[in-house]
């Protein structure tokens, strides 16, 4: 009998547990979809500013979820952004857009396309360092609302 009542127990806190989970995912749903619009906002602004310093043309901007890249830029230069990144220093959310902006002229990480990055942004190395050993830390970090 009283392992009966432990499953009923058991099955009562489950219960009340995924319903507490519905209503934060329904929360965490409505933050993600304030902080991915934010992200756009700031990523299209950030984007255009410097495709027009640099007179680069890409094709659109599309926000990523992706776990192993920030950044992409296919070869007909459409873009994607890791939205994640609206958690990072602006310099280095910079640094990957002069990166993905680079791609559009050289489709490769040869000697030209980091000569091409430099020319945009001497400091790059540092901010790629930067990346590679903070990066894991945006992927912890829950939405945040940056004000633009």
């Amino acid at each position: 009998m009283k392992f009966l009542w432990k499953i009923i127990r058991l099955t009562r806190l489950t219960r009340s547990k995924k319903r507490t989970q519905r209503k934060h995912s329904k929360i965490d749903s409505k933050l993600l979809t304030a902080t991915k619009k934010q992200a756009r906002e700031l990523f299209t602004k950030r984007l255009n500013a410097y495709a027009v310093a640099h007179n680069i043309e890409f094709r659109s901007l599309k926000l990523s979820s992706a776990r192993t890249r920030w950044g992409s830029c296919s070869m007909k230069k459409n873009i994607n952004l890791n939205w994640r990144l609206i958690n990072a220093p602006q310099e280095i959310l910079d640094y990957v857009i002069v990166h993905e902006l680079s791609h559009t002229i050289h489709h490769n990480h040869s000697k030209y396309f980091w000569t091409h990055v430099a020319s945009m942004m001497p400091d790059y190395a540092t901010h790629r360092k930067w990346l590679k050993d903070h990066g894991r830390m945006l992927y912890q970090v829950k939405q945040l609302l940056p004000t633009i």
